[in-house]
């Protein structure tokens, strides 16, 4: 996603001719907005592990996430009451555009230039049809990352069935059942507890992933 979004950023900061384009995800676990990429007139140090509470009550950014709408302010300067991050000193205008997927927020779009009421209706209507452009274009990123781990994980149940079915007795096949697992989870021991019968020498035997017995 950071390669797309790094592309939406650029290309809108030349574009627009702004001062600030950044993308925040919506991290639901944190309840919070992470800054996830960002292009501008500031050094790329500042933009490092920038993060925006959801509930922050004075942040434009904050406020588009819980209305699910566009935030526009003409001029930062008269509004003494906004949030301005310290690392963004140049901003004198900003619209925040809420990234939506039917009823699910992704995240902000924030632009911002360096020149107050330059921003006009037409410029928030830009925004809403592009943060509508990159919501979809997330979706269909996350779904395809979604069908490459499907796929893997399909494969990798196909090659350790393979694996179990070339065994040719009981020990061969835990052997290759933990040789597998351990490799494709890239794990450092895997035991295996087999259900049989107290006599059977195999059912108390953990075998690490590189097939040694412990």
């Amino acid at each position: 996603p950071n390669l797309l979004l790094s592309s939406v950023v650029d290309l809108s900061l030349e574009s627009f001719d702004l001062c600030l384009v950044q993308v925040y995800l919506f991290d639901e676990a944190h309840n919070s907005l992470e800054l996830a990429v960002a292009s501008g007139k500031y050094d790329q140090t500042v933009y490092e592990g920038l993060t925006i509470a959801f509930d922050e009550e004075h942040s434009p950014i904050a406020q588009a996430a819980r209305t699910r709408e566009a935030v526009f302010i003409d001029n930062l300067q008269q509004k003494p009451d906004v949030l301005r991050l310290s690392q963004f000193p140049y901003a004198q205008a900003e619209i925040a555009t809420p990234l939506i997927s039917g009823q699910n927020l992704l995240g902000i779009l924030d632009v911002q230039t360096d020149v107050p009421n330059r921003f006009t209706d037409e410029d928030v209507q830009i925004q809403k049809i592009l943060a509508g452009q990159v919501a979809i274009a997330l979706d269909n990123v996350h779904l395809f990352e979604q069908l490459q781990r499907r796929a893997l994980r399909e494969q990798t149940i196909r090659e350790i069935t393979e694996k179990m079915r070339a065994a040719t007795d009981l020990k061969q096949l835990v052997k290759a059942t933990a040789n597998e697992l351990g490799e494709r989870l890239s794990a450092g021991h895997v035991f295996i507890e087999l259900g049989v019968q107290k006599e059977t020498s195999v059912a108390d035997t953990d075998i690490t992933a590189n097939g040694q017995h412990t």
